[in-house]
């Protein structure tokens, strides 16, 4: 786990808050603070910050490909004949790449009276270089909108996998640790997805679109269980302080517990344990 001072605490909620301030003695602080609503603005203001606006994207996308297509009107005019208007066409229906260079080649043959091979192969090199350019452009906006999307969905994965293990009772062991080695683990047999509609994970078979037989909790219990710190006896914990307990059968007698030698202690220990 990592850890900032007081002081670099304060920096983060001054940028991602702004009138809040953290006090070392508890008792300077608000009595009636809300700090839900204070996690919920600085997880907005970390999300505005880090989105790409697709407006933006177009913009881009749009002003490169009009610089590509005033320099192809240029070079068409000053090899061709005519001037650059000729190649824009009208407001409500500017002309195309082919049309451009068909006009080009017209002018061409009014000049020169000749349709030579040689034109031929420059032009269609003209059209397939700056159709490749604008294809270059679109792709990297697209990567770029792609990647932050990706992280977005990795953010949702991790969320999802820490929310499932919340619910199973468990003992010992780091809550956000566990979460990262499930998910590892998961990963080494499952593709795994985010379903936005339903808010939950989905795990499907390796290199394909078939939905696993395991469901992600049922993984995830499998998982604790195995490495001996899944908890069966919790009549000496409040029910507040375990979601979904299991209830003891009648007679209030449950399975055996592990003994104090076989459940591990350190993360590596239940790393090794899970993974045998």
């Amino acid at each position: 786990m990592r850890k900032i001072s007081l002081e670099q605490a304060n920096e983060l909620l001054k940028e991602w808050v702004g009138d809040v301030v953290a006090v070392a003695d508890s008792k300077e602080a608000d009595k009636d603070i809300d700090i839900e609503a204070i996690a919920t603005e600085a997880k907005e203001a970390i999300q505005s910050n880090a989105t790409v606006d697709p407006a933006i994207v177009s913009a881009e996308v749009s002003k490169e490909t009009g610089k590509l297509l005033g320099t192809l009107r240029s070079q068409l005019a000053k090899v061709m004949g005519g001037t650059q208007r000729d190649y824009i066409g009208s407001d409500d229906k500017p002309l195309t790449i082919q049309e451009m260079v068909n006009l080009a080649k017209s002018k061409f043959d009014e000049r020169t009276g000749t349709q030579a091979q040689q034109w031929e192969q420059e032009r269609q090199q003209l059209i397939e270089e700056h159709e490749a350019a604008l294809e270059k452009t679109k792709a990297e906006y697209e990567a770029i909108v792609a990647t932050e999307k990706n992280k977005y969905v990795e953010r949702d994965i991790s969320a999802a996998t820490l929310s499932m293990l919340e619910k199973i009772p468990r003992k010992g062991g780091d809550l956000a640790d566990d979460a990262d080695t499930l998910l590892y683990k998961a990963r080494q047999q499952y593709d795994i997805k985010y379903d936005e509609a339903k808010k939950e994970l989905q795990f499907f078979e390796k290199g394909g679109n078939k939905p696993a037989s395991v469901k992600p909790a049922d993984f995830a219990k499998q998982w604790i269980e195995k490495s001996g710190r899944l908890a069966t006896d919790t009549r000496h914990i409040a029910p507040k302080d375990i979601k979904n307990n299991p209830q003891p059968p009648q007679g209030g007698i449950l399975p055996k517990e592990p003994t104090e030698k076989q459940i591990p202690t350190s993360q590596e220990d239940i790393y090794s344990w899970a993974n045998q």
